[in-house]
């Protein structure tokens, strides 16, 4: 299991049977009391230069709700989940009211959390040598580099030269300048459950409402859920359950990637003598990123021509989604006798996913106009500014009719059997709206709406969303399992599974798989 971002609510990768294809994922399937869920990556962004972790749908499970996992890999999951579990498959029960034998046996609990959270390890930074470009000047007071003379611990001037006045500090190492700019990390939870059973029935419910905020300044991930689960007894030896639950996340994420909107980007290329916390004070001229002078010119006085203002960044780049999630399933199914067990289930996992990524517009000059130059003209802090739009319907469906048989053929011997088909729809409409900062760009500064744009709208790019960003695929599977054990300590199982996909050719579409 691997994190592929330390922000709240970032994407986790759950690999059980290692990297199998380039190309599709690698994750095993989650199955929530019995029915697939939708686990995809909530990714958005345009290249290297920007990309935005929303998480992927696992986050979406509260963890309180769990009363056991199972893992299955190999042929086990296969045959019942098909290639979808082809990396294993991880089996979540939720709780229930089972296990309270009265009307009069109810349960109440309240639990309540609090965490802290820090960074646990940086790269190793070199801490000999400060800013500066050893191909240049020495001492170039806007450079990103930390290649000048070593450290002497003589007292240098730094940043530009404002209304006659400069800093003034010891050209000595920061080491924790990096690690100043973090956070403690702060998750706050709340959790309430109740339920109860008597002899036809039982019930539990549960409210969760989880305060995540990160490391990084201004990042935050809320969830808030309910979950009710029932089961009772029915006539003519039949039974029910249904479980239901609603899920809603807020959620505010930093930027990643190499351009100007990547925080850790801007931070690993800070020299080595800057004190990164003292520019968290960017209405300070000498660190600001837009202040307007006595000419009504915006201007920047931060120290940097090649990178901006991290903690400016992490305010003015706003990274956003809301996700809207209802999952359940409902069960009526038949025991005749101890032996066989038929039941029907259906199940949904619905979701709508609301982004918005804000890109600022901005054009600053530099209060030292003279030094901060390249090619004659002033070194300019600019974006053409970017706003995008990224709405996403999902829908996964499942109906599966299983019937299964478990005998004990002696003391020593046990047989088991189960036979079953599944239904399955896939659906995702995914609407991909922006203003590219890079191609198009923003007229109107600070006013982030899709009309505001310098030239054509860029519609689901494929490079970005794939080329099929809206598809619906349905597949019907037939599938049993045999199995045999002695003492419950030996195991002899056969599985096979058939599917009709309609993601095949017609009348290729059939494939079987043991």
């Amino acid at each position: 299991m691997t994190s592929t971002t330390g922000g709240p609510g970032g994407s986790t990768r759950v690999v059980m049977r290692g990297e199998k294809t380039f190309q599709g994922s690698n994750n095993a399937l989650i199955v929530i009391d019995g029915v697939p869920m939708i686990n995809t990556n909530r990714n958005t962004g345009r290249d290297a230069r920007y990309q935005v972790d929303f998480g992927n749908r696992g986050n979406d499970v509260d963890p309180n709700d769990i009363e056991s996992v199972t893992v299955l890999k190999g042929a086990a999951a296969a045959a019942l989940y098909g290639e979808q579990a082809a990396g294993g498959a991880i089996m979540i029960t939720t709780k229930s009211g089972r296990g309270r034998n009265n009307a009069k046996n109810k349960a109440f609990a309240y639990s309540s959390s609090f965490t802290l959270s820090n960074i646990l390890k940086f790269p190793e930074f070199q801490n000999t040598y400060g800013q500066g470009d050893v191909h240049g000047i020495a001492d170039d007071r806007r450079e990103n580099f930390s290649w000048s003379t070593p450290f002497d611990g003589q007292l240098r001037p730094w940043g530009q030269i404002i209304n006659g006045q400069q800093m003034v500090k010891p050209y000595v190492a920061q080491p924790d300048n990096v690690k100043s700019f973090f956070n403690t990390g702060r998750t706050w939870e709340n959790n309430v459950q109740f339920g109860g059973a008597n002899e036809k029935g039982n019930y539990f419910i549960s409210l969760n409402a989880l305060n995540n905020k990160g490391v990084v300044p201004n990042t935050f991930f809320d969830r808030y859920s309910i979950r009710f689960n029932g089961a009772m007894d029915l006539p003519n030896k039949m039974y029910s359950s249904i479980n239901f639950s609603y899920i809603n996340v807020n959620q505010r994420v930093e930027s990643q990637g190499q351009g100007e909107s990547g925080i850790y980007n801007q931070l690993i290329q800070t020299p080595r003598d800057i004190p990164v916390w003292e520019l968290k004070d960017y209405n300070n001229p000498f660190h600001s990123m837009g202040i307007v002078d006595a000419l009504g010119i915006e201007r920047y006085g931060y120290y940097g021509a090649y990178t901006a203002n991290p903690y400016w960044i992490a305010d003015n780049v706003d990274n956003r989604m809301r996700s809207d999630r209802i999952m359940g399933n409902n069960i009526i199914g038949i025991r005749p006798n101890s032996h066989w067990d038929i039941f029907n289930r259906v199940g949904v996992d619905f979701s709508t996913d609301r982004a918005t990524l804000k890109i600022p517009k901005y054009s600053f000059l530099p209060f030292e106009e003279d030094y901060y130059q390249s090619g004659g003209e002033p070194q300019r802090q600019t974006s053409n500014g970017g706003y995008t739009e990224d709405n996403t319907n999902s829908i996964l469906f499942n109906n599966d009719l299983i019937a299964t048989y478990n005998h004990d053929l002696s003391t020593d011997l046990g047989f088991s059997a189960l036979a079953g088909a599944n239904f399955q729809l896939n659906r995702v409409n995914r609407l991909r709206s922006s203003i590219d900062e890079q191609t198009n760009g923003l007229n109107i500064p600070g006013y982030y709406n899709l009309n505001n744009n310098q030239g054509p709208i860029t519609v689901n790019d494929p490079d970005i969303v794939g080329r099929s960003p809206n598809f619906e695929t349905r597949r019907v599977s037939l599938y049993g399992q045999v199995s045999l054990n002695y003492q419950r300590m030996l195991f002899l199982e056969f599985t096979g599974r058939n599917d009709w996909s309609s993601t095949l050719t017609p009348g290729l579409w059939s494939f079987f798989y043991p």
